[in-house]
């Protein structure tokens, strides 16, 4: 197929840009312009790479309403990540897993791998963090507020009660024992800062 070229004239009565000279001139200015017939690359067809079927297996499977890695996808996950394969940490809140923790001593949780997991890994999970290097057996609770309520939960607590309220508008409760995180939620939820322990 050839390109061919041809022109024609345009002629403006008035000029595209205003000038001093151009107002000065009366004439009306010719403008020549040369169309050319596009030329349009060769369209290439390929064909999909094939993907390997193993790929495009599901990576997850339903275990107990919840959705977990499948086992031989597990290889290179971090050790937490293994921790919280082995047992769902909502469980811990959904199913009073924690009052079943607070019965334990912090002595028998350590000598017991799962419920040192409990304790160290899932627990982070329900906003509960032991600070087993400074505070032994004691732990910062993590809160994040939907409205602000009174301080009755923490007062409650005495001269080992604190409370931080963060620059990310979250609330840090110190210094909190096992035994008494069940009751914090349920103070919480009867002023209304945690619907999820109603």
């Amino acid at each position: 197929m050839s390109s061919s070229s041809s022109s024609f004239s345009v002629r403006f009565a008035s000029p595209l840009l205003p000038s001093p000279a151009a107002a000065t001139s009366a004439s009306p200015k010719t403008w020549r312009v040369h169309a050319t017939t596009p030329t349009v690359a060769p369209v290439t067809t390929s064909s999909a790479p094939e993907v390997d079927a193993e790929r495009l297996e599901p990576r997850v499977e339903e275990r107990d309403g919840y959705f977990v890695l499948k086992e031989k996808f597990r290889k290179g996950i971090n050790p937490q990540e293994k921790v919280k394969i082995e047992k769902e940490p909502m469980k811990l809140f959904m199913e009073n897993g924690i009052e079943d923790l607070a019965k334990l001593s912090m002595e028998e949780i350590d000598q017991a791998k799962n419920t040192k997991d409990d304790i160290d890994v899932r627990l982070k999970w329900l906003g509960l963090f032991h600070r087993r290097k400074h505070h032994y057996g004691r732990f910062m609770m993590r809160l994040k507020p939907t409205k602000w309520g009174n301080n009755n939960v923490i007062k409650k607590y005495g001269k080992d009660g604190c409370a931080d309220v963060t620059t990310r508008q979250n609330w840090q409760i110190r210094g909190v024992v096992l035994p008494d995180v069940a009751g914090i939620l349920k103070g919480l939820a009867q002023v209304g800062l945690n619907k999820s322990a109603e």
